[in-house]
């Protein structure tokens, strides 16, 4: 009998560890009450984050700070101030992230940023570039970083001396960038609800199409050899009506969907058709909120790309996530609560590589056409939150 109870405990024990059930034990909350937090970046233990200071006008004045978790408190790691910061990144020593510049303060037209190296040590930084042209994004490879403007451009970047050189120049509005060992990726809008995602070697020659014809393409991540990305197409199905998000993926020669859902909006809300929010790639898994009607409070999932093995990770109880952060086990969700904005750390069940969506939130079927601000005005990331 007891070699029974002993095997069914060790079945009992297997199954908790491979599927665990959905609770928030595996959770610390940093905060609920913070101003707007642009973005936030994983560096081991650490955790750097853009918080907007509630007391400072946020009318295009310098209002943002860099703060920093060391794992136990919160403090502030910057006192300078900056304007609609975004694209955090941490390589080494630094981080790199994008402003917008001071040349702005007080216009509400001006859209030009700077490119900003800060040291991990004691803040003090330096802009390494000034006046990109709206809606810069950033790509940190091994041998430079890369740079996209929404004017067409790409730059590479010497992280050394910071010179830069021009890559690449399209007469379409670039979107986001991602880069490997040997390829620059890239997301095109040719027109209004038609994206395409193109690639050039780092070496140089003429740049060639990996997939067109994409309503709306965004969250560009570049995984070892694969690229991933999102889609979005507002469609009617048998399983609901709304905006639908496509996964996919390519391997170096041919494209993958890889998962469908549909997109948490105010329509989906009413019905019963599963649909997911704030998708994150994170190594061979997919982590995204599952906001279905049937459950009673939304759940945090991780889904791997293959195998369909699949973890509930924990149940929100006190926030609307809005985007996601991922490194080795850690995860940092940031949500929208009545309060302000909220940091939730939880541990993941397996250990993923640092991949992290950028802050653009799939909120609903009427705001989504504002994505498209983004690529035009950084202030658009604040109305698409406070909205």
């Amino acid at each position: 009998m007891n070699t029974i109870f002993y095997f069914l405990f060790l079945i009992f024990s297997s199954f908790v560890l491979i599927f665990p059930f959905p609770s928030s034990i595996n959770a610390e909350s940093l905060g609920n009450n913070f101003g707007t937090v642009y973005d936030l970046a994983i560096d081991g233990n650490h955790a750097y984050y853009f918080e907007h200071d509630k007391s400072k006008s946020s009318v295009f004045l310098p209002d943002t700070r860099m703060m920093k978790f060391d794992g136990e408190t919160i403090s502030i790691f910057s006192e300078d101030l900056f304007m609609f910061p975004s694209e955090l990144h941490v390589r080494g020593d630094f981080l790199y992230f994008v402003i917008l510049s001071n040349s702005c303060e007080g216009s509400t037209t001006c859209d030009f940023q700077n490119i900003i190296k800060m040291s991990k040590n004691d803040g003090t930084f330096e802009i390494i570039t000034s006046d990109f042209k709206s809606a810069v994004r950033l790509s940190l490879g091994n041998d430079a970083l890369y740079a996209s403007e929404s004017s067409g451009n790409i730059w590479k970047i010497n992280y050394e001396n910071y010179s830069k050189e021009q890559f690449l120049t399209s007469e379409n509005i670039i979107l986001d960038i991602s880069t490997n060992e040997e390829n620059v990726f890239w997301i095109e809008e040719v027109e209004d609800l038609n994206n395409q995602i193109m690639k050039m070697p780092k070496t140089g020659s003429s740049p060639s199409v990996v997939k067109e014809d994409l309503q709306i393409a965004y969250d560009l991540t570049s995984i070892d050899d694969s690229v991933f990305w999102n889609n979005i197409r507002i469609q009617s199905k048998s399983d609901g009506v709304g905006d639908f998000n496509y996964v996919m993926k390519y391997d170096g020669e041919h494209t993958h969907t890889l998962f469908e859902s549909l997109n948490t909006s105010i329509l989906t809300q009413s019905q019963d058709a599963s649909h997911y929010s704030a998708f994150l790639f994170a190594g061979d898994y997919i982590i995204m909120v599952n906001n279905t009607k049937t459950n009673p409070q939304p759940i945090i999932q991780m889904k791997h790309f293959t195998n369909d093995v699949s973890f509930d990770v924990a149940t929100v109880s006190d926030s609307t996530p809005l985007y996601m952060k991922a490194e080795s086990t850690s995860l940092y969700v940031i949500g929208h609560t009545q309060e302000g904005f909220s940091i939730n750390h939880y541990l993941l069940p397996v250990s993923v590589p640092e991949f992290g969506f950028n802050a653009l939130m799939l909120v609903s079927i009427p705001l989504l056409m504002m994505l498209f601000l983004v690529k035009f005005l950084p202030s658009a990331r604040l109305d698409i939150i406070n909205n």
